[in-house]
């Protein structure tokens, strides 16, 4: 059963919409299914190893190993914001992944690569709905464009330089998807789409947090203690089903490094001012 099922009545009443979304897309997803089979006639052997490579940019397993090191090799500020984005964006995927319980495309007849599956952070053992690799694609070149901005604002040649990088991301990793069949096309869609919402509210929202989570106030204790509450509440009502798959460890992971920026970044802002 779910976890939500002990919110009673609200259970209930969700239960219905969703087995009604379930349906429309699972059925609009078969209809769609030879546009994912023509995507992937476009195979060769060049391709299949670009898109593997490249798919692991969106991976969780990569932010856990780039985020650490802007954080205290980097740019500390960008590397902050970056990581409170990214790995609360993952745990709203994975927590809708779960939630909405959609399959990826069947496979076969869509191909699917063992390689890519080794470098999946799931192994493709997830559900599909949203990607979580498109939602990233979108929010991270966003957020960290914006961060940029002193960089490239008063430079026609650097706006645009960043901003091909950031298309060119965002489309490789959006295709590779679709490529490795990994996900349908509404999966990547619906993945554009939240993560165009949380990394606009992240650019808005950001340097407030990371200011007040380093600030003397005690406003940053409370805002690490909300955290640490509202992350506890969300395995109270996590989909019990769940909590043994391949989504719920990787949030709980993300979950950690979340308030373990926020805790050690505290911590470290009031010992430089001690220091003087």
């Amino acid at each position: 059963g779910w976890g939500l099922g002990a919110l009673g009545p609200l259970s209930a009443a969700a239960a219905g919409p969703l087995a009604a979304f379930r349906a429309s897309k699972q059925l609009a997803d078969a209809a769609r299914l030879g546009g994912l089979l023509y995507i992937q006639s476009w195979r060769t052997g060049a391709l299949d190893a670009f898109f593997v490579a490249t798919s692991f940019l969106g991976n969780a397993d990569f932010y856990l190993l780039v985020l650490p090191t802007m954080l205290w090799q980097g740019a500390p500020r960008i590397g902050r914001q970056t990581t409170y984005m990214v790995t609360s964006s993952l745990v709203l995927g994975n927590t809708m992944k779960d939630l909405v319980a959609l399959p990826r495309p069947p496979s076969p007849p869509v191909w699917r690569p063992a390689s890519g599956a080794a470098l999946d952070s799931s192994a493709f053992a997830d559900f599909g709905w949203p990607s979580t690799h498109a939602m990233n694609a979108v929010s991270n070149p966003l957020l960290i464009a914006c961060a940029l901005a002193p960089f490239w604002r008063r430079s026609p040649r650097r706006r645009w330089a960043v901003a091909a990088l950031s298309v060119t991301w965002a489309a490789t990793i959006s295709v590779g998807r679709l490529y490795l069949g990994a996900h349908s096309r509404s999966d990547v869609f619906a993945g554009h789409l939240l993560g165009l919402a949380v990394g606009c509210g992240w650019v808005l929202a950001a340097p407030w947090f990371d200011a007040t989570v380093t600030g003397e106030g005690h406003q940053g204790g409370l805002l690490v203690g909300g955290a640490m509450t509202l992350s506890a509440g969300l395995f109270t009502l996590y989909p019990r089903r769940a909590i043994a798959g391949a989504s719920a460890p990787q949030s709980a992971e993300l979950i950690g490094l979340f308030l373990g920026c926020m805790v050690g970044s505290r911590q470290d802002a009031r010992r430089r001012r001690r220091r003087g």
